[in-house]
């Protein structure tokens, strides 16, 4: 059986430390990342939503990155996907160009 890494019980409490220090904290608005400002309202309550607070690995694990509270940030989802979404060999996005005929 293949788990995944973000599962494991060390993942998972060091993502429950960050949001719960994120909220101590009074961090209401995504801080944005690199150069992407956001300033969306987090909503810690729920999930899979555009503005859900989720955990970021500030350096990537696949560039050697730990899961330790240490390297987790919070941002938006909507945040997350775009700094871990590769860039595409156009620099169109997915989303970029009209699917329906409704336009």
């Amino acid at each position: 059986m293949v788990t995944s890494r973000t599962g494991t019980r060390k993942y998972l409490a060091a993502r429950a430390e960050v949001i719960a220090e994120a909220q101590a904290n009074g961090l209401t608005y995504c801080p944005g990342f690199d150069d992407h400002e956001c300033g969306q309202p987090l909503d810690y309550l729920n999930a899979l939503r555009p503005n859900s607070a989720e955990t970021d690995h500030v350096l990537r694990h696949a560039d050697g990155g730990s899961d330790e509270a240490a390297n987790l940030r919070v941002l938006c989802r909507s945040c997350n996907l775009a700094r871990n979404r590769p860039p595409t060999e156009t620099g169109y996005q997915p989303g970029d160009f009209p699917t329906t005929r409704a336009w």
